[in-house]
């Protein structure tokens, strides 16, 4: 294989890639940084009750799942 007669990368080009290499991985990495502060900005009191977790439906079911299993033993003996 034949090396070409002018680098692909040299002095002049260097800066040139550089920039157009890196200018859209640093406008998207802006955009994520801005969209997360937007995130983080709104209000978390109105979405609330869509994420909190029902611990007194979760606690019902299992008392329920254990009463199950107990009765289950006792008709075992």
């Amino acid at each position: 294989m034949r090396y070409p007669l002018v680098p692909l990368v040299n002095d002049l080009t260097f800066s040139f890639l550089a920039i157009w290499l890196c200018l859209p991985v640093g406008l998207l990495l802006s955009l994520l940084i801005l969209w997360f502060c937007f995130l983080l900005s709104r209000d978390s009191e109105e979405n609330d009750r869509e994420f909190r977790f029902n611990w007194e439906a979760w606690r019902k079911s299992w008392e329920e799942a254990l009463r199950i299993q107990q009765e289950e033993e006792r008709r075992a003996w």
